[in-house]
Parts: structure tokens; C-alpha cells; sequence
């Protein structure tokens, strides 16, 4: 299985929910997601073939 971590900050540690509904169709392709928040030092980055990112632009309005 190819495994990913899909990027989130600390303000969303859940995801949105539009986000959510990627995990399970992600794993119908074989393709395992974890969420992990980008500044965590705990996470050990070598266990992902990948890294899915996002732009929330409403942020910066």
C-alpha cells in the first residue's frame, strides 16, 4: 500500500469535512492518508511515499 499524510495546521487538526471525505476514497485506490499537522515534531516524515497539501485561501482574506 502506498501511504500519504495529508497536511493540516493546528487550527484544523480534523481536516474540513470536504477533506475528510477524501480518506476513504483514497483508500479504495490502495492508498492509505493519514492527517498530520505540518509542524508536528513527533511525526516521523520517512514512513510516507508522499504529501498532500492544501491552499485554504480564505484565510488570507
Amino acid at each position: 500500500m502506498y501511504t500519504i499524510a495529508l497536511l493540516t495546521c493546528q487550527d484544523f487538526p480534523d481536516l474540513t469535512v470536504s477533506d475528510q471525505q477524501l480518506i476513504p476514497e483514497l483508500f479504495k485506490l490502495g492508498i492509505v492518508a493519514d492527517v498530520a499537522i505540518w509542524d508536528d515534531p513527533d511525526i516521523n516524515w520517512k514512513k510516507y511515499d508522499a504529501l498532500g497539501f492544501q491552499k485554504y485561501l480564505g484565510l488570507f482574506y
